[in-house]
C-alpha cells in the first residue's frame, strides 16, 4: 500500500483513528472474500472433525481408516485450493474504499484528507482546498466499517454449513475431555490388527481364604456372564487375569489411576496377569479410547478382634488356661499368648526378661474359623518365671497378615508342686540358680553329691544318674560363669523323670501325633496319609493310657473328673471317631471330615484335662475304669493288627508254595 500524503497539521489521534478504520475495513473486505471462496471447503473440515470424534475411524481396519483419511483431506485440499485460485489480498485502495462505501453521503472523507493537489495554486486555490480538506476532516470521525457480507447463504441453498456446525457441536460435547486424544486417533490409522472382532475376557480371582468364587466378565457381554452396567464386589487383594483378542494394539488396563499395560502375545492378542489394587473403577483403554468398562465395590479385609472371656488361671496339672475369643470377617490364621516379665519379677530373672519373654500358640479350631471360642491349656511350668507374676496378651492374626492385641492381663505364672522329695530338691535347687547363680553353686552342688550318693532315693534310674553327674561336674569346674540354662535343663527333666517316669513324653507325643493330623487335613493331604497319621495318633493313645494307668494304680489314685464344661466318654467313643474320620477322609468328604476332627480334638482335649485334674470327686471309679478300657481297647487293637498281618502272611506263603491254603483261624475274644 502506498503511504498517502498527509497534511502535516493533521492531529496524530486523528490520524491513529483512521489507521485502526482501516485495518478493520481491510480485514472485513479478506473476510468476506475468502468465506466465500472457502465456506465449502470449511464446511467439509467441520464435518470430518464431527466425524473423527465420534471416535468411530480407530474402531476400523487400518487399510480402511487411511483410505477415508485420503478421500477426506484429499477432498477438502482439492477444495481449498480450487477456491483460493484467483484471490488477492485488499490493497490500502480497497480498505479506503470499503471504508467510504459505507458513507456515500459523506462524500469520500478519507480519500479527501489523504488527497493533495497535482499543480501549484494560487493562494486563494490552497485556501479553498484547505477549508475543504477542513471540511472532510471534521467527518472522519463519522466513518463506520460495513460487516463483511459474502452472500453464502445465495450459494448454499441447503445449508450444508449450518448442518455440519451442529455435528460438530454436538460431537465435543460427547467427546468431553477425550476430544484431543479422540482427533489424534483419527489422524493416526493403526496397522496392528483391526478391532472390529475385539473382545475382552477379565477373570478376578479373590484371595483364596475369602472362599468366593472367580468373577468372569466379559464384552461384548456373553451370556451367562456379570452384567458390565453391575457394581462388582471384589474383595481386597484380589487378582486380575485380562486377555483381550481380536487386535494388537497397546492397551492398558486402569484401577482409577493406576495403570498396567497389558502384553502383546505372539498370536496378536493381550494379557495382562497383576494384583488387584483397591478401586472403584476398572477400564480397559486403547490409546486413551476406552473399549471396556466396569465399577466395582472394593471389599475391605478387616483388622481380626480378639479379647480375654475369663482371666488366666490355672488349671489341671499345672497348666496355664488361657481363654478367648477371636474373630475375623474371613477366618482366623493364627492365635498366640505373649507372656512377658511382671513389675514384680525379681532381679535376677528381670535382668534376662527379653530373651525370656515367650509366645505360645493358642488352642485354635481347625481350618482357619471365622469365630472362634476356646480354652487353651499350655504346660510351662519348666520357665524360669514360673511361680512368678508375669503379663500376658493374647494376639490373633488372619489371612491377610493383620493383627490384633488385647488388653494385658496380670496372672502368676503357674509353679509345678513335686510329690517325690528327691524331685522337690531338685527343683528347688534349679530355682535357687535362677535367683542367685553365685550364691546357690555350692549348695546346689553338695545337694547333688547328697542325692548321687544314694541311687535308690530316686529308683536308680541310669538317666537321672548321668544327668545329675553331669550337673554336679559342670558347677564344680565351670564355677559361677556357668550357662544357668543348660544346668537348669538338666535339673528340670531329671525332676521330671523322677516325679512322671515317661508320662510326659508320652503326653508331648500324643500332642505331636494330633498336630500333625490337624496340619495335614488343613493342607489337603492324601487318604493314605491321613490314615497313616490317625494310625500314629493311635498308637500315641495308646502309649499315653498305659503311662497315665501306671502312675495312677489303684488304691492310690486321686480322683480324677473332666472340667465341668465337658461330658465323659467312653474308649469306644474315640476309636470310633477315630474311624469315622478315617472313612470321611478316604471318601473325601473334607467338610465332614473337619468336624469329625475338631470333636476328637474335643475328645482329647477332655481326656487329658480328666487326666490332670486330681480331687476327692465320687466318680474316681468311673474314670478309672475309661483308664483302663482305653488301655485294652488299645491292646486288642494292637493284637487284632498283628493276627491279620500275619493271616495275610501265612496265606502269601501258601500260594507262593502252591500249597492248599491253610484252614483260616478265628480271632477269640481275649480275656482282660
Amino acid at each position: 500500500m502506498a503511504d498517502p500524503v498527509r497534511d502535516p497539521s493533521q492531529d496524530p489521534a486523528v490520524d491513529l483513528r483512521i489507521n485502526l478504520r482501516l485495518a478493520a475495513a481491510w480485514l472485513a473486505a479478506a473476510w468476506q472474500d475468502l468465506w466465500r471462496r472457502l465456506w465449502a471447503a470449511t464446511a467439509a473440515l467441520a464435518a470430518f472433525v464431527a466425524l473423527a470424534l465420534t471416535d468411530v475411524l480407530p474402531g476400523l481396519p487400518g487399510w480402511l481408516h487411511i483410505l477415508i483419511l485420503i478421500a477426506v483431506l484429499g477432498g477438502i485440499g482439492g477444495l481449498a485450493a480450487r477456491a483460493v485460485q484467483g484471490f488477492r489480498w485488499p490493497t490500502r485502495d480497497g480498505a479506503r474504499a470499503w471504508l467510504e462505501s459505507a458513507a456515500a453521503d459523506l462524500h469520500r472523507p478519507l480519500t479527501t484528507v489523504e488527497d493533495r493537489p497535482a499543480l501549484a495554486a494560487s493562494a486563494f486555490e490552497r485556501a479553498l482546498w484547505q477549508a475543504h480538506q477542513d471540511r472532510a476532516r471534521a467527518r472522519l470521525d463519522q466513518l463506520r466499517v460495513n460487516p463483511p457480507a459474502p452472500g453464502v447463504a445465495a450459494r448454499d441453498r441447503l445449508a450444508l454449513r449450518a448442518a455440519a456446525i451442529v455435528a460438530l457441536a454436538i460431537a465435543i460435547v460427547g467427546a468431553g475431555p477425550d476430544a484431543p486424544g479422540r482427533l489424534v486417533r483419527a489422524l493416526m490409522p493403526a496397522f496392528d490388527g483391526g478391532s472390529a472382532d475385539l473382545t475382552v475376557k477379565l477373570w478376578i480371582t479373590p484371595p483364596v481364604y475369602t472362599n468366593r468364587s472367580p468373577i468372569y466378565l466379559e464384552h461384548p457381554a456373553a451370556e451367562g456372564t456379570v452384567d458390565a452396567a453391575a457394581t462388582i464386589d471384589v474383595p481386597e487383594g484380589s487378582k486380575a487375569l485380562v486377555v483381550v483378542t481380536g487386535t494388537a494394539r497397546d492397551t492398558v488396563l486402569a484401577a482409577d489411576d493406576a495403570e498396567f499395560p497389558l502384553e502383546r502375545l505372539a498370536d496378536s492378542s493381550l494379557r495382562l496377569e497383576t494384583p488387584l489394587p483397591s478401586a472403584r473403577a476398572l477400564t480397559l483403554t486403547q490409546r486413551g479410547r476406552v473399549i471396556a468398562a466396569w465399577s466395582l465395590n472394593p471389599l475391605a479385609d478387616l483388622p481380626p478382634e480378639i479379647a480375654w472371656t475369663r482371666e488366666p488361671a490355672e488349671a489341671g496339672r499345672w497348666r496355664l488356661r488361657l481363654d478367648y475369643r477371636a474373630v475375623d470377617d474371613y477366618g482366623i490364621a493364627r492365635a498366640v499368648a505373649r507372656i512377658s516379665a511382671g513389675p514384680e519379677l525379681p532381679a535376677a530373672l528381670a535382668a534376662t526378661a527379653a530373651e525370656d519373654a515367650v509366645e505360645v500358640e493358642l488352642n485354635t479350631p481347625p481350618f482357619n474359623p471365622k469365630e472362634a471360642a476356646s480354652a487353651s491349656f499350655h504346660d510351662l511350668t519348666a520357665h524360669p518365671w514360673a511361680g512368678f507374676p508375669v503379663e500376658i496378651e493374647l494376639a490373633v492374626t488372619d489371612q491377610a497378615e493383620q493383627t490384633a492385641v488385647s488388653e494385658k492381663l496380670s496372672a502368676v505364672l503357674p509353679e509345678r508342686a513335686f510329690e517325690h522329695p528327691v524331685a522337690r530338691e531338685l527343683a528347688a535347687a534349679r530355682k535357687a540358680l535362677f535367683l542367685d547363680l553365685a550364691g546357690a553353686i555350692r549348695p546346689v552342688r553338695g545337694s547333688l553329691g547328697r542325692i548321687l550318693q544314694d541311687p535308690s532315693a530316686f529308683g536308680g534310674d541310669a538317666r537321672v544318674y548321668l544327668a545329675l553327674s553331669t550337673a554336679r561336674a559342670r558347677l564344680g569346674l565351670n564355677g559361677p560363669e556357668v550357662a544357668v540354662r543348660p544346668l537348669a535343663d538338666l535339673l528340670w527333666q531329671a525332676a521330671i523323670r523322677i516325679e512322671d517316669g515317661n508320662l510326659v513324653a508320652a503326653e508331648q507325643r500324643l500332642e505331636a501325633a494330633e498336630q500333625a493330623l490337624r496340619e495335614a487335613m488343613e493342607r489337603g493331604a492324601t487318604p493314605a496319609e491321613i490314615s497313616r497319621l490317625i494310625d500314629q495318633l493311635q498308637r500315641a493313645l495308646a502309649e499315653y493310657t498305659r503311662e497315665l494307668a501306671a502312675r495312677m494304680p489303684e488304691g492310690e489314685m486321686s480322683a480324677l473328673t473332666p472340667p465341668q464344661d465337658q461330658q465323659m466318654f467312653g474308649p469306644e467313643d474315640i476309636a470310633a471317631t477315630m474311624e469315622r474320620l478315617r472313612q470321611l477322609a478316604e471318601m473325601g468328604a473334607e467338610d465332614a471330615a473337619r468336624q469329625m476332627l475338631s470333636e476328637l480334638q474335643n475328645m482329647l482335649q477332655t481326656l487329658r484335662s480328666a487326666a490332670a485334674a486330681k480331687n476327692d470327686n465320687p466318680t474316681l471309679r468311673k474314670a478309672q475304669d475309661i483308664m483302663k478300657d482305653l488301655r485294652q481297647l488299645a491292646e486288642d487293637q494292637a493284637r487284632l493288627m498283628e493276627d491279620s498281618f500275619q493271616k495275610a502272611r501265612e496265606q502269601a506263603l501258601d500260594s507262593i508254595g502252591g500249597r492248599e491254603p491253610r484252614p483260616r483261624r478265628e480271632a477269640g475274644p481275649r480275656g482282660r
